[in-house]
């Protein structure tokens, strides 16, 4: 994959040093750059490394994080740790959260947004404020509260964005989002992939992400991968074909213990890139199990054992 090896070459001829991170060793950063995937006939999964042995952790994630599920025992049910190193017992406590939950990052905030309660408290305002016996007051509230669901009102952007794709496609409003201000500062890992957005085109879709973090040779090779398949999913829920991903990065690293990893791959040609079938008879996004997903034609160069992660 072309595109990849250039990006992995612009951070290491143009990036500029960082001496320090928040999550291990400096990095070497590009912040800025865009890559385009055409869905024609083929998928982008990266040939320089073998992912075959990521391939079900690719699938399983995306799926956990349309689930709504911030668990990574959910993940575990299908043998994937991916989320292991960001749930441990000790940031679990220190930020407050069941063991093993990751708190509002992708899946919470995709599938149950949070609707402002600003409404809420002042009619409750307004009663505790107003003329009236205290036990009167205390049984309108009640009344009040009974019509709200436990822990609030949410939005489910993903069945939005579907509704709107299948009946308002030149809408410009399709868009999902997993940044949450309020809830940034209780999670250990903020959302990297923050934003992404549909578009209809001439019969055709098209997705749009951007990703204010960018791990370059961990994390984005994964995020290529699992966009471009909830691309397709999306396309054959909503009957229309998926014509391109583009992929938007903003802070772009490789860290230093990562360089010589990235260096082995640039001495790699890369290899035509594989397809992935979807099970044809899924109509439902929500739908889609690990089975359904078939990636044929994959002859990649062997695996990079060893590339450091960060933490």
């Amino acid at each position: 994959m072309e595109q990849f090896l250039n990006l992995i070459d612009t951070v290491l001829t143009k990036g500029k040093k960082r001496t320090t991170s928040v999550q291990g060793p400096g990095t070497i950063v590009y912040p800025g750059y865009e890559m385009r995937f055409r869905m024609d006939d083929s998928f982008p999964l990266i040939t320089t490394r073998s992912l075959k042995g990521s391939w079900k952790a690719v699938r399983a994630e995306l799926l956990w994080l349309l689930s709504g599920s911030d668990d990574i025992a959910d993940l575990h049910k299908d043998g994937v740790h991916l989320w292991d190193p960001w749930a441990t017992p000790k940031i679990c406590a220190d930020y407050g959260l069941p063991p093993g939950r990751l708190g509002r990052i992708y899946g919470p905030q995709w599938i149950r947004w949070p609707k402002r309660e600003n409404n809420l408290v002042d009619k409750i305002a307004e009663i505790v404020e107003g003329n009236g016996n205290d036990e009167d007051k205390i049984n309108e509230i009640h009344s009040l509260l009974n019509r709200r669901p436990r822990g609030g009102e949410t939005i489910d952007q993903i069945s939005k964005v579907i509704d709107e794709i299948k009946t308002n496609p030149d809408s410009k409003r399709m868009t999902v989002s997993a940044w949450n201000p309020e809830d940034i500062d209780k999670v250990f890992i903020a959302p990297c992939h923050v934003i992404f957005k549909f578009a209809v085109a001439e019969g055709g879709l098209y997705l749009n992400l951007w990703q204010r973090s960018a791990d370059l040779l961990v994390g984005v090779p994964f995020n290529i991968a699992e966009y471009a398949l909830l691309l397709l999913m999306v396309a054959q829920v909503v009957g229309l074909k998926p014509v391109e991903f583009v992929h938007h990065l903003s802070d772009v690293h490789i860290y230093f213990d990562q360089v010589e990893y990235a260096k082995m791959q640039l001495k790699r040609e890369p290899k035509p890139l594989p397809e992935v079938k979807l099970n044809p008879e899924v109509t439902d996004i929500f739908s889609f199990q690990l089975g359904d997903f078939v990636l044929e034609n994959y002859d990649p160069h062997p695996p990079i054992k060893g590339i450091p992660v960060a933490i």
